[in-house]
């Protein structure tokens, strides 16, 4: 009869199927669902951008795909990367001050809705997504680790017997 006895690999949440936003609980890094980099017509290597717009009197965040790379032009955002370097999946940027004003925290991942084209806004021949805050849910914990010395000591007695 077969029975687990202990998991030794990390079980993680599945990857998500909505166009989110991510605040990644290492400094500065934000991390864009590949349903989100669709949305924006973002891949590897191209430039997101976040400001504060104001809709109704209120004041709401927006992303928005930057421009980077033109020789001669500033770069307009925040450069993305692919985990796998290939089009598709997660891209990941990095910039404190967006992380901050997000509310970036060590402890947590804050999820942002990207809302679709119902909630865009059209300025200056850009298109501006409105992010919404979903949720916060606190960082995967290390389970506690067996001690080299307790895993050398199981490995030798087991090629032993």
């Amino acid at each position: 009869m077969f029975e687990i006895k202990k998991q030794l690999t990390n079980m993680r949440e599945p990857k998500s199927i909505n166009p989110e936003l991510v605040t990644s609980p290492t400094e500065g890094t934000i991390k864009l669902t590949e349903p989100a980099a669709d949305l924006l017509g973002l891949t590897n290597g191209d430039y997101l951008g976040v400001v504060v717009g104001e809709v109704d009197a209120t004041e709401e965040f927006f992303v928005y795909k930057g421009s980077g790379g033109i020789e001669g032009e500033p770069n307009n955002g925040m450069k993305m990367s692919s985990q796998t370097n290939k089009v598709g999946g997660t891209l990941i940027g990095s910039s404190v001050n967006t992380w901050k004003k997000l509310g970036g925290n060590s402890d947590i991942l804050n999820h942002f809705s990207v809302l679709g084209e119902d909630s865009s806004q059209e300025h200056e021949g850009i298109i501006y997504f409105q992010l919404e805050h979903v949720n916060a849910t606190p960082k995967l914990q290390r389970s506690s680790s067996t001690s080299k010395d307790e895993v050398s000591a199981d490995v030798n007695e087991e090629a032993v017997a």
